[in-house]
């Protein structure tokens, strides 16, 4: 009985975690001197200018992160993927909106989708590393790259 259950462990693909401390504060930004080394493994992209936190001027792109990141936040598979195309149009209406990448990665993880969600992590880390809760997102793409034995997908590319 045990091997079989460590047959499943070993069988079974890890999952990209999911759940990010969205309660962070801009006066919290760690010290550049605290921020750890990090390598590229996702095809993240660095952007320039992000607006790293929940706090976006636009009335419009703001309804939509607080909608996605509810949606995200559901424990409903449908719900979540419901946030995906509000998180989406954040970005298109603004680029800058750095906090859809965060919210996106989450719901992405949540759907058991690893490759688009470390790309939406990786693309928020790269572009906000000193935002209060990159340092837990930093954690969550090192522990999923060692976990995944350094291949980032484990399952086959189609």
């Amino acid at each position: 009985m045990t091997g079989l259950f460590l047959a499943l462990l070993v069988a079974a693909p890890p999952a990209l975690e999911a759940e990010i401390d969205s309660q962070t504060r801009e006066d919290d930004e760690l010290p550049p001197s605290s921020i750890q080394p990090y390598t590229p493994h996702f095809d993240g992209k660095t952007l320039p200018a992000l607006v790293c936190g929940p706090g976006v001027k636009d009335a419009s792109v703001k309804k939509l992160l607080q909608d996605g990141t509810r949606l995200t936040d559901s424990k409903d598979p449908t719900e979540v993927k419901r946030a995906i195309p509000k998180l989406q149009r954040a970005l298109e209406l603004d680029p800058r909106a750095g906090w859809a990448y965060l919210i996106l990665g989450s719901a992405h993880a949540k759907l058991g989708d690893p490759v688009s969600g470390t790309r939406a992590y990786e693309t928020y880390l790269l572009s906000c590393r000193t935002y209060p809760n990159a340092d837990r997102v930093q954690r969550i793409l090192t522990d999923y790259w060692r976990a995944t034995g350094g291949k980032g997908d484990p399952s086959p590319r189609r």
